[in-house]
């Protein structure tokens, strides 16, 4: 599997009570930008699907990202 970084945008939302203008700045807002490493598991023209951890034959906190969201990648050297 290889190594990645990569930078992507993830949905939010907001239970709160908004005025039309806090709402529209809200909106707009660059919310929940994630940074992450790790390897990659799956890789389709919909997703990236990378894993946190892995040893032998076993893989953890697996984490699906659509295409679309994603801002950044940059594979690593290990």
């Amino acid at each position: 599997m290889k190594l990645v970084y990569i930078k992507w945008q993830d949905a939010s939302g907001s239970d709160r009570w908004f005025t039309p203008k806090e709402a529209k700045k809200w909106f707009e807002a660059e919310n929940f930008i994630v940074e992450q490493v790790g390897w990659v598991y799956e890789d389709n023209n919909k997703y990236i699907g990378i894993v946190g951890r892995k040893i032998d034959t076993k893989v953890g906190m697996l984490q699906k990202i659509p295409k679309t969201w994603i801002i950044k990648r940059v594979y690593l050297d290990y």
